[in-house]
């Protein structure tokens, strides 16, 4: 960690690996940092407690699990909930409010429902304005935006807007 007000003071932390890491991006939140990788999902780290998380897909449904090992971003959506964008959907992150170092997942891909289906799920980049709209860019499949409090997506591709509504 560097200290961006005294570039001379900074500290090593020991991310439990070995071998080197393909790192999409890093998410500094208070206090909170999110490490985004190709192939070992999302390394999270505690400043206040020191712990250390790696998030990645598992087969079997764990509380923490990923919707793919390749993370190409982490965005903040409010105090204690996260969304990583992954090569196979989004997955929402939740902090336990009595275990800090505690992450429970909920996993969004289109395997998920019927209704996913004509989603792209390639998603390389997110964004999450000041409005509340998730705006989510995928490899070939245009840009995604939603509406999180109404629930509904819409999805604009070169050939015009598809529309899903979540019931």
């Amino acid at each position: 960690m560097l200290d961006a007000t005294n570039l001379n003071s900074f500290r090593v932390i020991d991310l439990g690996r070995t071998g080197s890491l393909s790192v999409n991006s890093v998410l500094y939140d208070d206090g909170r940092i999110w490490i985004s990788t190709i192939a070992h999902g999302v390394i999270y780290y505690n400043e206040r407690t020191g712990k250390i998380k790696q998030l990645t897909y598992h087969v079997a449904p764990v509380s923490d699990r990923l919707s793919h090992t390749d993370v190409f971003g982490v965005i903040r959506l409010n105090e204690n909930k996260y969304l990583a964008v992954t090569w196979n959907g989004y997955t929402v992150m939740t902090i336990d409010k009595n275990n800090q170092d505690e992450i429970l997942t909920e996993v969004y891909s289109n395997t998920s429902s019927l209704m996913y289906r004509n989603l792209e799920t390639r998603m390389i980049a997110a964004y999450y304005d000041s409005h509340g709209i998730l705006w989510i860019g995928t490899d070939g499949g245009g840009v995604i935006w939603s509406d999180l409090r109404m629930q509904f997506y819409n999805c604009f591709i070169r050939t015009g807007i598809m529309r899903f509504v979540l019931l």
